[in-house]
């Protein structure tokens, strides 16, 4: 069946470092300015665990997560720049986890500060984090049109998709492919990540939650909330702005494609 990657690179490059602090007092004031409710739901490390929402009574909700492994930097500030762009598409509504790992963050560690993997945490739960999490979406019980995690692999030479489609619904794989495709070349190959492909820069894993004894974020949500989920991976390898740049470019397509309709023209 093959298996996911369990280890990280736990280390940060200086380039990549950034004040975890200064970051997280930061956004809820740029969630606002861009139309957007910030709450704390709890607190690790010393940090707020933040969730952003905006008008999540839309036909369509979209889910968007970052930084649930702490050597994974990229993300949380690709979803900071797009709040202070306000790119994030106002046709639909949208819950937004910005950081879901700050102690891991601040450490460069893959794992939370109690070395646990929250992305494998989402039956046993384990860590605070996963349990404030899983707790904020249950209370919550949005109904998601999809769902975005944006992850990096220390391991990967190019980015892919993770896609999950049980019920094969028209989706926005194709442009995400190319989102990531203008960004360089895709990661290809037989297999990614112990995943056979699907296509270049394509994998699809079982989505059966009951084939995991270890839920990752992603299939947790398949299970109740959505019906179809991505997980964008960059390379670690790539220089951080570009990392960032990719991972906000296809938050960007993927925020155009409620309807899966193609983005409006530049």
């Amino acid at each position: 069946m093959g298996s996911n990657r369990d280890l990280g690179r736990n280390e940060l490059r200086e380039e990549e470092r950034y004040a975890i602090a200064d970051f997280l007092d930061g956004i809820p004031a740029l969630a606002e300015s861009a139309g957007f409710s910030p709450r704390v739901y709890g607190e690790i490390d010393g940090h707020p665990l933040l969730c952003l929402t905006r008008e999540t009574d839309r036909p369509e909700v979209l889910y968007l997560s970052a930084g649930i492994h702490g050597d994974e930097p990229a993300g949380p500030k690709a979803i900071e720049q797009l709040l202070r762009e306000r790119a994030l598409r106002e046709e639909v509504g949208w819950v937004v986890f910005p950081l879901l790992n700050p102690g891991g963050l601040r450490r460069g560690s893959r794992e939370n500060p109690e070395g646990i993997d929250l992305n494998r945490d989402y039956q046993v739960q384990r860590a605070a984090e996963t349990r404030a999490h899983r707790a904020l979406l249950e209370a919550e019980d949005w109904s998601l049109a999809a769902s975005l995690a944006l992850h990096e692999d220390w391991e990967a030479r190019g980015p892919y998709l993770y896609e999950h489609n049980p019920d094969r619904q028209p989706h926005p794989c194709r442009l995400l492919l190319e989102t990531l495709g203008a960004h360089g070349p895709v990661e290809d190959g037989p297999e990614i990540d112990g995943w056979p492909t699907a296509g270049p820069g394509l994998i699809h894993p079982p989505s059966e939650i009951e084939l995991r004894t270890e839920w990752p974020e992603q299939l947790f949500l398949l299970s109740r909330f959505t019906r179809m989920s991505y997980t964008l991976e960059t390379p670690s390898a790539l220089p951080f702005l570009r990392r960032v740049a990719c991972a906000a470019d296809c938050v960007r397509s993927f925020a155009c494609l409620h309807r899966w309709e193609s983005p409006p023209a530049a």
